[in-house]
């Protein structure tokens, strides 16, 4: 603004000085004649009527710039203020996210995402908002606005995806869309944190193949990755049990390396057996596992089995002998003594199984000895 108003000072100055230079060296004329119109006036009045209309034109013009200006930065203004407001109740959905109030989420987030730098996120987690509250239209409204966006994460939007089938209810969908996802992203974290998360949903071959590289990349703690191994290897005894192969089944537990001695993977197995009737195998496989660890389940269990007492007697006094009394034990052998008729023994077994252990509850077949 001031280098304007110089300018125009030093412009009207040196105007006013050309025009009495002019004048100084003689008034002369100037004829200018038009359709039967003439006006005659002098040099130095002409000049100075042009270099007035060109001061005129010059303040015409920064005059409408002003206005023009004025009127461009109030409208500038006000949308800069609307984009101010929608950055704050973007930032207020982000919060909601946080906080996991997620109506408040995934509409804030919805509304304001395309008002932000990077609207992708926005949406994105405006889907996640309301597939907690199992809205699945809104989710899809919102993931469609994300996959229209530029500078996508494509991991993000393809995992968000099947968390929409997975709350749909769709297992098979969710289930192809996630082996596209391992196929094309074998290696990624999130993919595999994913399938982990939905693991007991996956066919067998699916599940088998993510527990190596989260284990070599140490997505997940030793302890969790072998739950998820024994999930699958008890899902594989209870697809298997009612096959009649109990070779499939001693294939399966030889299998589970490091799971072995875990109640629940041989507590599996043990029961997937006693659904194939071979007694005598299942004897076998229990008193190999009673004579490696005599846990209180497998004791429990080897007592249950209605097959060759006397020898489940003789097997459960050798117990006794290498590993020591336990309550339990004792427990398992008043139970065998029951079933072959041993009444008195069996009550003297269970009160010395008491008296190890007063917490120790009578099993259901050995009530007839209240009676």
């Amino acid at each position: 603004m001031i280098r304007a108003l110089l300018l125009i000072i030093a412009f009207g100055a040196g105007s006013v000085f050309l025009a009495q230079w002019l004048k100084s060296k003689g008034a002369g004329y100037v004829l200018i004649y038009f359709d039967h119109y003439s006006i005659e006036t002098s040099v130095w009045f002409l000049f100075l009527g042009i270099i007035g209309l060109l001061f005129g034109l010059f303040v015409l013009y920064h005059l409408l710039s002003l206005i023009f200006g004025l009127i461009f930065d109030t409208g500038r203004y006000a949308k800069n203020l609307r984009k101010k407001r929608q950055r704050e109740k973007n930032a207020q959905g982000l919060l909601a996210y946080q906080s996991e109030h997620w109506q408040q989420a995934g509409k804030l987030l919805y509304s304001t995402a395309a008002s932000t730098e990077k609207p992708f996120i926005s949406y994105l987690l405006s889907a996640k908002s309301y597939l907690k509250l199992k809205d699945t239209s809104c989710a899809k409204e919102a993931l469609e606005k994300a996959g229209k966006c530029e500078n996508i994460d494509r991991v993000s939007l393809r995992l968000t995806t099947i968390d929409l089938a997975m709350v749909e209810g769709d297992v098979k969908k969710a289930e192809a869309q996630l082996n596209q996802a391992l196929e094309d992203y074998p290696k990624e974290p999130r993919v595999l944190l994913k399938a982990a998360d939905i693991y007991h949903h996956l066919p067998k071959n699916t599940s088998e193949n993510i527990l190596t590289p989260i284990r070599k990349q140490g997505l997940m703690s030793k302890a969790s990755i072998d739950q998820l191994a024994l999930a699958q290897i008890k899902r594989e005894f209870r697809n298997t049990q009612d096959t009649g192969n109990a070779a499939a089944l001693d294939k399966i537990y030889k299998k589970a390396k490091g799971l072995q001695q875990n109640p629940e993977c041989y507590m599996a197995y043990f029961s997937a057996l006693k659904n194939q009737h071979d007694m005598p195998h299942l004897l076998d496989v229990v008193e190999k596992q009673l004579r490696h660890n005599a846990s209180n389940p497998a004791l429990a269990f080897y007592a249950g089995i209605s097959h060759d007492k006397q020898r489940q007697a003789d097997f459960l006094a050798s117990v006794e002998q290498s590993q020591g009394k336990t309550a339990e034990l004792i427990m398992a052998q008043a139970r065998v003594a029951f079933a072959l008729g041993d009444r008195a023994k069996a009550l003297d077994l269970v009160k010395t199984s008491i008296q190890m252990d007063n917490e120790t509850i009578l099993p259901n077949d050995l009530l007839g000895l209240l009676e």
